[in-house]
């Protein structure tokens, strides 16, 4: 088999995506699975998660679920010790879980804000954090374990009545740089992925926004906007993200590390 092919292979890695059961999450999932990996979803979801798990199963997948709130560091020492447990390994992190909401920054409350963080920024830290130590046990230079941070086109600037989430974003983009200094030297990659307007619910909420924020009187008139927005003029899919995801997770990435991957149909580097 050639090396350009081996190389995008998942077989034999083991991978943890958390917000799994369901939108980008759900997707990155089944690509990783589909590309050979066995996959451990992890949500706050149960009946998702272990639905998620039984549909890929039955297909012949090695797949199985824990339930984790991303906020909460005793849930990730558990959820971690389960992955060695089962698989003595783990290769590929996939920090996915997120929330967000669109307030201006007098209206959003100091709560709000914190649990923006807790949630995005935290979550990321924690779930860093305590996959580095098992990725290091068995990483190599030939094959370097990855963490990949999903954050957004809003961690590389400022959109209007996202200030939360936008910090939220962009802490991710920076944090996982300074990971990727720390965790080089032990042969351990991580990079950030950010999606533009993706169909998905959150892309709902997105419409949701736009519509607010320019007056318009439908989501279908939002719909447009972001359609004018994007010079391929079309949402993204899931699948294009998980796409990503499944390049920066294989073997083909072995030598990228502490970027950041735009999946956004060229908004950003159009505007």
């Amino acid at each position: 088999m050639s090396i350009y092919t081996e190389k995008f292979k998942l077989d034999n890695k083991v991978a943890l995506v958390t917000g799994g059961a369901q939108g980008i999450g759900a997707e990155v999932v089944r690509a990783l699975s589909e590309m050979g990996a066995a996959v451990v979803i992890s949500d706050r979801d149960v009946e998702q998660g272990e639905k998620l798990t039984a549909e890929l199963q039955d297909k012949g997948a090695t797949a199985s679920f824990v339930k984790l709130d991303v906020g909460n560091e005793s849930d990730w020492q558990a959820a971690i010790a389960i992955v060695e447990e089962r698989y003595g390994r783990l290769d590929i992190m996939v920090n996915n879980a997120g929330i967000l909401f669109s307030k201006s920054v007098e209206d959003t409350t100091l709560e709000q804000f914190q649990l923006m963080q807790k949630i995005n920024v935290e979550g990321v830290f924690l779930g860093s954090k305590y996959a580095a130590g098992l990725m290091k046990k068995h990483a190599t230079p030939e094959s370097r374990p990855s963490i990949i941070n999903m954050s957004s086109l809003a961690g590389l600037s400022g959109p209007k009545t996202l200030s939360a989430y936008a910090c939220s974003k962009g802490a991710v983009r920076l944090m996982s740089k300074s990971m990727a200094a720390d965790l080089g030297p032990y042969n351990v990659r991580v990079n950030t992925v950010h999606p533009g307007l993706i169909q998905t619910d959150m892309g709902d909420q997105v419409k949701a926004i736009l519509k607010d924020r320019l007056g318009l009187n439908s989501i279908e008139e939002a719909h447009a906007v972001g359609l004018a927005m994007t010079p391929l003029g079309v949402f993204g899919t899931p699948q294009d993200v998980a796409l990503m995801v499944g390049f920066l997770a294989s073997d083909a990435a072995n030598f990228l590390t502490g970027a950041e991957y735009i999946v956004d149909g060229g908004i950003d580097g159009c505007s």
